[in-house]
């Protein structure tokens, strides 16, 4: 199982960004359409918005997913450049 795993891992890491995304997105769609957990939840709104919201949130998750450092590195930045603008109105 662990070989398993860790081959699957090698494969996807082996793929470009985009084709990892698409691969984690589908996941990430199988288990919002097949988890029972999620059923009773869904059910109380639109079955229409229900499938396009699946699909984004699915993508998007993917998306944060895959680019995690980038996401980090604009957070780093933007609060060191908000750090630097305050400092600049304090004084």
């Amino acid at each position: 199982m662990a070989e398993e795993t860790e081959g699957t891992a090698n494969e996807k890491s082996s793929l470009s960004e985009s084709d990892r995304i698409k691969l984690l997105s589908e996941e990430y769609l199988k288990d919002l359409n097949e988890n029972p957990k999620y059923k009773d939840f869904f059910e109380q709104f639109n079955a229409s918005s229900v499938e396009l919201f699946k699909e984004s949130y699915a993508k998007d998750k993917a998306d944060i997913a895959v680019r995690k450092e980038y996401f980090i590195h604009q957070c780093e930045d933007n609060e060191s450049t908000f750090s630097v603008m305050a400092s600049r109105l304090l004084w």
